[in-house]
């Protein structure tokens, strides 16, 4: 039986690894834009989470606010690439 201790520490070498890849990777990519533009879509689909313009109005191609678009962001990412990354690092994000 895994202690509390045992897990938290697991939790944290995640994270950590996690952290690590984020790092690692800069610049442009096919990749990126694609991730980019599919999360902007997911979002779109929600009306909650819906970009709006200065004006109040819906709109898709406007800027992403941290407080409304943030969580369901990382959300939209982790669970992208989490395959990819478990491939990686051999571990799984919880």
């Amino acid at each position: 039986m895994t202690s509390i201790y045992d897990a938290i520490q697991e939790d944290h070498q995640t994270h950590r690894t996690l952290l690590n890849q984020i790092a690692e990777t800069s610049g442009d990519s096919e990749e990126r834009r694609k991730a980019c533009l599919a999360n902007r879509e997911a979002l779109c689909c929600v009306e909650e989470l819906m970009p709006h313009g200065s004006g109040g109005q819906a709109m898709p191609e406007a800027f992403l606010q941290l407080d409304r678009h943030a969580e369901a962001t990382v959300r939209f990412f982790l669970h992208r690439f989490r395959r990819q990354f478990f491939w990686r690092f051999g571990t799984y994000l919880r």
